[in-house]
């Protein structure tokens, strides 16, 4: 959960250090905001995804971090995508670098490899925010 004060300065933030970050360790994953709440799938090399986790985990701009699932993959979903990102703020769309369209990410949700159980909530719950989103659009 979000801090009540986030701010568009903290999603800059948060999105040049994070895409810094896995850029230079090869992390790739998705990262969506909606309704106070982050999601987010990570790609990458075991333990710098772990390392990464605990460094999310003790940031002060959200609380309650929760691990829904772990495990291991064959392929990337997000192969070139150091830090996809959305931001959707109940009825707009808000407009930071970098970001995917809503279109671009319906898209990559129909076509995300499904086999594993974290690949399979992300594209469930993403799948619940872009139709949430349509009715508003």
């Amino acid at each position: 959960m979000a801090i009540a004060e986030i701010n568009d300065k903290d999603f800059e933030d948060i999105l040049e250090v994070a895409q810094k970050f896995n850029g230079e360790n090869n992390i790739t994953g998705c990262l969506l905001f909606h309704n106070q709440e982050f999601l987010q799938i990570l790609e990458g090399d075991k333990q710098v995804v772990l390392f990464l986790f605990e460094r999310i985990k003790k940031d002060k701009r959200h609380t309650h971090v929760s691990l829904i699932t772990q495990g291991e993959i064959q392929n990337r979903s997000f192969t070139g995508w150091n830090l996809a990102f959305q931001k959707w703020c109940f009825n707009t769309m808000a407009d930071v670098k970098n970001v995917l369209s809503l279109q671009e990410l319906e898209n990559l949700v129909s076509v995300i490899d499904k086999p594993t159980t974290a690949k399979k909530m992300f594209a469930h719950i993403a799948k619940g925010i872009i139709d949430s989103n349509k009715r508003f659009m």
